[in-house]
């Protein structure tokens, strides 16, 4: 007698249901990504606005100093 060993094979409602459950943990963790990442470009981008803000204004007393001394 033979002894064979038995290897277990997942169904095939199993199999998908693994396999969905994969692309669900995949896509869950991509959207995740995608949040932080626009979190971080919205942060930015206020930040580069209050810089501009800044800019402007230093621009503005620049011109005034110059047209008091002129």
């Amino acid at each position: 007698m033979s002894m064979r060993k038995h290897y277990f094979k997942p169904g095939r409602d199993e199999s998908e249901a693994n396999l969905r459950a994969k692309i669900s943990q995949a896509l869950l963790s991509a959207q995740t990504d995608i949040d932080v990442v626009e979190k971080k470009v919205s942060a930015f981008e206020r930040r580069l606005e209050e810089i501009l803000n800044r800019l402007d204004d230093l621009e503005s007393r620049l011109k005034k100093l110059e047209e008091f001394l002129e």
